[in-house]
């Protein structure tokens, strides 16, 4: 979870981690040299919440978003990886229901997910359709803006992802990863319905945190992607 000017909405975001339905995580939490109060709010929670499977970390200076994530790529020790931002939030099933989705062969998990507005509008966000398709078919589906390219509506196999790295770049960070997994045609066959939570930006460009409400997982393999319709309230 790379964290920077979020003070007021980590807490939540460590909540939705914590209270997920299966317990079995690590949470990274990489201060990137956050400005505001977010290591004192932090701090207090994990005072008041202990939890061995959470880990704090700070950035001496500020790294960007891609650096800090790419910290968190070297420090993770699970099988699976997912990038949740600390201003958006998972619904409770969401490790559940990804990890249920995987076989032995699945290596990408991919949702759609829901914005939720100032307004009090929720807009549910999906791109493809019901079917299967390649790995090399996700990516050129990603290119054509018919897949998400996002970095956190989804879980990656963490072995499949070892050496790679988010550039640099202050735009368009999240595309490189799948574009390169889908690339190398890495793989998933999957099973159950699998939600993500995510908040985003609005057209007045605020964030706001959001859970599912309804889901679609897509599931990437090494011979095929399975999208599947699932339903979820918040």
């Amino acid at each position: 979870m790379p964290a920077f000017n979020t003070a007021g909405t980590i807490e939540r975001a460590i909540k939705s981690v914590t209270g997920q339905t299966d317990p079995d995580f690590e949470l990274l939490i990489v201060n990137d040299a956050s400005p505001d109060d977010l290591k004192l709010v932090v701090a207090e929670y994990l005072g008041d919440h202990p939890d061995p499977r959470i880990r704090y970390l700070e950035n001496q200076q500020h790294l960007g978003l891609a650096e800090t994530r790419n910290r968190g790529l070297r420090e993770a020790e699970g099988q699976w990886i997912a990038f949740l931002d600390s201003d958006d939030q998972y619904t409770p099933t969401f490790l559940e229901t990804m990890h249920n989705a995987v076989t032995p062969t699945s290596d990408v998990i991919v949702c759609a997910h829901c914005l939720h507005h100032e307004s009090g509008e929720t807009t549910y966000r999906r791109r493809g359709e019901p079917g299967t398709c390649t790995g090399h078919d996700a990516m050129l589906q990603v290119l054509r803006d018919e897949m998400t390219p996002y970095a956190w509506d989804k879980i990656y196999r963490a072995e499949k992802i070892q050496g790679l790295n988010f550039p640099n770049i202050n735009r368009i960070e999240d595309e490189h990863l799948p574009v390169k997994v889908f690339k190398d045609e890495w793989a998933a066959l999957g099973g159950e319905d699998a939600p993500a939570g995510r908040a985003g930006k609005v057209k007045a460009g605020l964030k706001q945190l959001g859970g599912v409400e309804r889901i679609v997982p897509v599931v990437f393999g090494l011979l095929y992607l399975v999208l599947l319709v699932g339903r979820l309230v918040s």
